[in-house]
């Protein structure tokens, strides 16, 4: 197996885990010291890491992650991501585009830097 081979597989079994909403399952793709850059925010830590990804996913239905791998180097992988989801609180329906390096230890994720743009395509608020 070939180095994009194998971080294509291991690729597909992040993105099964962040599908779910399943917040164990998407921890389990992270290093207990993970450095995550989020856009402007900057996490430390998988303590921190589960407590922001909980808040966040909470208010999630219908979501819907895809990665496509457009590099890759022995330890890190450039990543094009596009996630739709409703966010349960405002019924807004949100497309992202996302950029994304992953530096791995093993088969986890252990530096994370996300640069993504939302865009609101639908409101379904019902009163």
């Amino acid at each position: 197996m070939n180095l994009e081979q194998h971080y294509q597989l291991l690729l597909n079994q992040i993105v099964a885990n962040f599908n779910s909403l399943e917040l164990h399952r998407i921890m389990s793709c992270f290093t207990d010291d993970i450095l995550v850059h989020y856009n402007d925010l900057t996490i430390h830590g998988s303590s921190d890491l589960n407590e922001f990804l909980g808040a966040r996913y909470a208010d999630l239905s219908d979501y819907r992650l895809e990665k496509k791998l457009r590099t890759a180097t022995e330890h890190t992988i450039g990543v094009e991501a596009t996630a739709s989801y409703t966010k349960k609180s405002t019924g807004e329906h949100i497309v992202a585009r996302i950029h994304e390096f992953l530096e791995f230890e093993g088969q986890k994720i252990r530096r994370w830097d996300y640069v993504g743009h939302l865009t609101i395509v639908a409101t379904n608020i019902v009163k």
